[in-house]
């Protein structure tokens, strides 16, 4: 049973009697679908679900088909762009699921059934804003990437949520007040799901950009700046802490350290650094770019700063290395964008 599997320590086969869904990073294919499990590794997705009558299955993309025969149904969802595997999912059990459009692009919201009025009240409230954050995302960032959008609720206590392709999955319920989870969550459709990693080492360019947006969220809809929030974050963190002790970039295989808070606060605090650094215009600049050049493909760390150093006219080698690399805190001076 898939359940009763270990990957590499992990055992991320996440069901109980009313409910499966398969979700993890930065591996999850192993438990239902062979693959080359990378993210440079793309392909086009077709999947097919056969559950018992009266269950809803919820995956990547558009449903395509719902066949029954007997006490069996068969979903079957497509999903139109390329995919690394840890983003393929699928949900199944008793969902309430809405569906609607919204500035074109088609959406499907999940909830699961098995939690209480209020939790089930609370989450689809809070699904029902992921088209509006998916237009404000775009505003800033260009298109979205993607035919489908929308989000999955589960009751699972998985511990987490995951950017999964076209349409995220949160973990136990999701109460008002998410609007960043959801931010950081659909920011990943951009970060991470269309421009995806090269190699694991580089996970910072999606977790600091998706952590990055809920702060310029925050900032576009009469909350903190997101200089602010850098200069919170700045302040928590004295020289002595732990939290420089190790830069992001490269911070090892070990998924604790893989998935560390620096890396995605400490990555966030980098972008609005740059963005004082070579201005807000420029800065834009290079994030619509990288985007653009990088849609539905795989990038760099190098990569990024190249085009930073291009579109900006500046030497910024020393910059990222003391943000991204350096085992320090760094200086308060302009040059580091403080």
């Amino acid at each position: 049973m898939p359940g009763d599997e270990q990957y590499v320590g992990y055992n991320s086969w996440h069901a109980d009697e009313h409910e499966v869904v398969t979700m993890d990073e930065p591996h999850m294919s192993p438990w239902w679908f062979p693959a080359n499990d990378h993210p440079t590794d793309k392909a086009l997705m077709d999947i097919s679900i056969t559950v018992p009558r009266g269950n809803t299955v919820i995956s990547n993309g558009e449903q395509v088909s719902r066949h029954s025969s007997g006490d069996r149904t068969t979903y079957r969802w497509r999903a139109a762009e390329p995919m690394a595997t840890y983003l393929a999912f699928f949900a199944a059990g008793e969902f309430a699921v809405s569906r609607g459009t919204t500035d074109g692009i088609p959406w499907v919201n999940a909830v699961s059934q098995q939690g209480t009025p209020a939790e089930r009240k609370g989450s689809r409230k809070m699904l029902a804003q992921t088209p509006g954050f998916v237009s404000w995302l775009a505003s800033r960032l260009g298109d979205y990437p993607f035919a489908q959008s929308g989000g999955v609720v589960t009751s699972l206590d998985v511990g987490f949520s995951l950017e999964t392709q076209t349409r995220p999955v949160y973990g136990f319920y999701v109460p008002e007040g998410s609007a960043p989870l959801l931010v950081h969550e659909l920011a990943h459709q951009w970060f991470g799901d269309s421009v995806s990693l090269e190699r694991w080492r580089d996970i910072w360019l999606n977790e600091g950009f998706a952590s990055f947006m809920p702060w310029m969220y925050d900032e576009d809809h009469g909350g903190w700046s997101a200089q602010k929030h850098l200069e919170s974050s700045y302040d928590t963190y004295p020289a002595s802490s732990e939290f420089w002790k190790r830069g992001v970039l490269d911070p090892g295989p070990d998924l604790v350290d893989l998935f560390g808070g620096a890396v995605y606060e400490r990555g966030a605090m980098t972008l609005q650094a740059l963005r004082n650094r070579i201005g807000d215009e420029a800065f834009w600049t290079v994030l619509r770019t990288w985007l653009a050049d990088h849609r539905h493909g795989n990038a760099t760390t190098a990569e990024l700063v190249a085009l930073a150093e291009q579109v900006s006219g500046q030497d910024l080698g020393e910059f990222f290395e003391v943000w991204l690399e350096t085992p320090e805190r760094p200086a308060q001076t302009a040059d580091n964008g403080l």
